[in-house]
């Protein structure tokens, strides 16, 4: 199967999710795109999907997104009246909300619960060289992004344990309760998340993938912001910067790297194990049969 696909009805072209970070996509592409499901309309907020277009995942209860820090009154009611969902939790840093706080989340008769969930500990300082393509590799390579990311969501996992152990308590004990979570772009951090949450439910790899790389089409409505989010970051880097090409794109390769590895750091031998199950169990303290009853929840129709 192509891993780019889910099924054969699928609505999105390979040609806008492989379409390159530096390159525009067209006004009415994206526009047909993003009105289209797994994607969320929400005035004021962007890369919002709902992962349920995957298999062995229930509709309408698990969403990712980028920041919802632009988010408008009419934004807001979608996500407490039409989602109906009940609690985010947000993977950003104290300085990106201090930054680009959230707005307020209630409604007259609903609200939102935010939990605030940041890493247990600092992440180590990028290194854009990581991010670059060898000699041996070829211009048209992504093997060095696919290695520099790899290696920053293996780090997510062992940083973003407290986080993570919330979402899952949640989808334990409110099966029927719709949550959101998110980052800054809804890429690195958030991504990590959604790839776990899916491998824990048996999604396959390449689908996994794909749904990742949708992230490419979500981010485009806020490239300019998200590429100023990274000049203010880091001022020394420029396009010419070797690992540039590698650190600013979005493509399907870099999740199937992270998720070969992840499998021999959680997996090891075992090639019937769950790398997601084992991490699940023993870095976040579940049990097994917690687990099972996980599974369960997400499964459609439960």
């Amino acid at each position: 199967m192509d891993q780019h696909a889910t099924d054969s009805k699928a609505p999105f072209h390979t040609s806008l999710i492989d379409c390159g970070i530096e390159e525009a996509i067209s006004t009415s592409d994206l526009a047909r795109v993003l009105s289209e499901k797994p994607f969320v309309s929400a005035p004021g907020g962007f890369n919002i999907r709902d992962l349920a277009h995957m298999p062995h995942v229930r509709p309408t209860l698990i969403y990712r997104s980028g920041t919802l820090s632009g988010l408008t009154p009419e934004g807001k009611d979608v996500l407490i009246n039409n989602l109906r969902i009940r609690t985010v939790f947000d993977l950003r840093s104290a300085r990106e909300r201090q930054v680009f706080p959230f707005p307020d989340l209630t409604s007259e008769n609903s609200a939102i619960e935010v939990q605030w969930c940041p890493f247990d500990t600092p992440p180590a300082d990028t290194d854009i060289k990581h991010f670059a393509d060898l000699e041996s590799e070829g211009p048209d390579s992504w093997e060095g992004g696919a290695r520099g990311f790899s290696k920053d969501y293996l780090e997510i996992l062992q940083i973003y344990k407290s986080a993570f152990q919330k979402v899952f308590q949640h989808l334990l004990d409110r099966p029927g309760q719709a949550i959101l979570f998110n980052c800054t772009a809804g890429k690195d951090r958030t991504g990590t998340l959604a790839a776990l949450i899916l491998s824990l439910a048996g999604v396959p790899d390449n689908q996994i993938a794909f749904d990742y790389a949708l992230t490419r089409v979500g981010i485009e409505p806020q490239k300019a912001f998200l590429t100023s989010f990274i000049k203010k970051w880091k001022p020394e880097w420029t396009p010419e910067t070797p690992g540039m090409r590698g650190f600013t794109n979005v493509r399907a390769e870099y999740m199937l790297k992270f998720l070969q590895d992840a499998k021999a750091v959680y997996a090891g031998d075992e090639s019937s194990s769950s790398w997601a199950a084992e991490y699940v169990h023993t870095h976040l303290d579940f049990s097994k049969d917690d687990i099972g009853t996980i599974r369960a929840n997400l499964r459609p129709g439960s």
